[in-house]
């Protein structure tokens, strides 16, 4: 049964078929929600903008669905919050990394079987000083560098993804990426920035395309 379950999963495509109108307008609205409430609300944006993502995202096939909500996860926040506060910020490093475990814990592959817990295993710490890295390349090549650090802070957190234990894999590459960024950067030009919008779906789309569930 489970090799069928795995081979099911692994010959379909990934997709992402959100539109550019509901990005811009959960953007928004989780802005305005955690700047009105002075960031009482994230909890509840979080669960909002992953909601959307896991419903638009399909990997092999599959969709993904996303079960958090906001009152499962405002206790945690203000632990991570008094945490925060007690050692002084420190705790701030690990707090993208709980974020991050506890959605992936609520995201979830329809229609296929579970093989344990979703979960997330990558270092706080290296996270940080990737991002660090990558920003200092960024600055330093006028962002030519910008095609291959954003694969590589992508491929970062996708790979140490797991979905009802099933690890996630990305296998895009900044080479693939390049020629996509020159086009996007002559229609922002040619549209006097508008274009600019339409990137993060874009890239959206192409990041989803590569990813997949593993066979491991």
């Amino acid at each position: 049964l489970d090799n069928a379950i795995n081979t099911e999963i692994i010959d379909g495509e990934s997709s992402f078929n959100g539109w550019l109108a509901q990005y811009w307008g959960i953007k928004l609205l989780c802005l305005i929600l955690n700047v009105c409430t002075l960031f009482i609300a994230y909890p509840f944006t979080v669960c909002i903008k992953e909601k959307w993502r896991c419903k638009h995202t399909i990997y092999n096939g599959k969709k993904l669905s996303f079960d958090g909500n906001g009152a499962q996860l405002i206790g945690k926040y203000i632990l991570w919050i008094i945490l925060s506060i007690c050692t002084f910020g420190i705790y701030l490093f690990f707090l993208a990394k709980n974020v991050e475990k506890w959605k992936c814990k609520h995201t979830h592959i329809e229609d296929v079987e579970a093989v344990g817990e979703g979960t997330y295993t990558g270092s706080s710490f290296v996270a940080f000083f990737l991002k660090i890295l990558c920003l200092v390349l960024n600055i330093c090549s006028l962002f030519i560098m910008v095609p291959f650090t954003t694969v590589w802070k992508y491929k970062y957190m996708v790979n140490h993804r797991k979905y009802d234990g099933y690890k996630i894999k990305f296998d895009g590459n900044g080479f693939q990426l390049i020629g996509r960024f020159i086009l996007w950067i002559l229609l922002s030009i040619t549209t006097i920035g508008i274009y600019v919008l339409f990137i993060v779906i874009r890239l959206e789309k192409w990041k989803v395309s590569h990813t997949s569930i593993s066979k491991e």
